[in-house]
């Protein structure tokens, strides 16, 4: 399994084509201490199936993931609003602490379910 995280590298910009194109699912994340972030989610899933060239984005494996819940009186975007979100799309939604170790296993264990179920693996 090979992850890319290209929130924060320029590098990317240009050649995400490739890397998108390969994928077999995609992990799009958000901090729930940040609004911009999630307002975001909408451009970057489209982003993700534009640049990917998947044509059925309900039958591609994607999951939503809130990131900071150890910040909780930080939160700006409640668990029931990100929930309601992902439902529009169906997709399944988790909330995590990376600081905390909590929920991060179980991101990538949900996922890579997912993934034996669609691909057959």
């Amino acid at each position: 399994m090979q992850i890319w995280d290209t929130s924060r590298h320029d590098g990317f910009k240009g050649t995400g084509e490739v890397f998108y194109r390969e994928a077999h699912c995609c992990i799009l994340v958000f901090d729930v201490t940040c609004r911009k972030s999630f307002e975001s989610l909408n451009f970057w899933r489209n982003e993700f199936f534009v640049m990917a060239n998947k044509q059925n984005p309900y039958e591609f494996p994607v999951t939503v993931v809130g990131t900071k819940i150890d910040l909780e009186n930080d939160r700006k975007v409640s668990k029931q609003e990100a929930q309601d979100w992902c439902k529009s799309f169906s997709i399944p939604y988790f909330e995590c602490s990376s600081k905390d170790d909590i929920n991060v296993q179980q991101v990538f264990e949900a996922m890579t379910a997912k993934l034996v179920d669609t691909y057959k693996l």
